[in-house]
């Protein structure tokens, strides 16, 4: 056997993924009583972190083509993908286990809206999913019929169009309703926002439009907490 054949035998007995965490993360799930879930689209993975009996830290992945948006609710989460948004809910009842976890997640529920770039997702109080429709520049929904429906756009876009103009990205809720979008450009025509990326990010009011912070540089994933709005400022 060459050595060519050996090493690559030995990069594929090799764990793929290896994680590592500070000494008190551990602690930390089990005091808050709570499990993590985060998607990254580079790898088409989304991750599930939690905290086995014994103390170790619980890591759980599955694939799914360019997932990105990830909104929990009361037994389960909504999750995008390149065409399609998931609804995974929990199989399990209370006090039950499946191999020495307390959650199975199962995909129930699946609508294909085509390559609609799919940011934020969230559940208003009403029930209504709405989801950031990055490539029209509108936050949507569902539709029977059609791709989505659309809700509401950024007033300087002239029309929904599948040309990312502003690339639309994150949503925040407030009171139960959609109040506060991220765009990384105030731009209304396609791929506009590329050459803005340094300083052309604002935070709009939904559903009024009005521009609430500007200068920002790529803002994504707005939140409110305790009355307070919250951005990542990520460029």
């Amino acid at each position: 056997m060459s050595n060519a054949t050996t090493n690559q035998i030995t990069t594929n007995e090799e764990p793929w993924l290896e994680v590592t965490s500070s000494r008190n993360f551990s602690n930390w799930l089990a005091l808050e009583k709570i499990s993590l879930a985060f998607s990254t689209y580079q790898a088409g993975k989304v991750f599930l972190l939690g905290r086995k009996q014994d103390g170790q830290i619980s890591v759980f992945e599955r694939t799914l083509q360019r997932c990105m948006g990830l909104c929990s609710t009361d037994n389960g989460f909504w999750l995008s993908s390149t065409y399609q948004v998931w609804r995974f809910e929990n199989a399990l009842l209370p006090g039950q286990m499946h191999n020495d976890h307390d959650k199975l997640y199962i995909p129930r529920v699946g609508y294909t809206t085509g390559d609609l770039d799919v940011h934020d997702i969230v559940v208003e109080d009403s029930g209504r999913i709405v989801f950031v429709n990055t490539m029209f520049g509108c936050l949507a929904t569902f539709s029977n019929q059609h791709s989505f429906t659309p809700l509401w756009k950024p007033p300087f876009l002239s029309k929904i169009t599948p040309e990312d103009r502003c690339h639309l990205n994150g949503l925040a809720l407030e009171n139960g309703k959609c109040k506060y979008v991220t765009v990384v450009s105030k731009s209304d025509v396609v791929d506009g926002w590329r050459n803005r990326r340094h300083d052309g990010g604002c935070v709009l009011e939904v559903p009024s439009g009005e521009t609430i912070v500007s200068g920002l540089s790529m803002p994504h994933s707005p939140r409110v907490y305790r009355g307070e709005l919250y951005v990542h400022n990520s460029g």
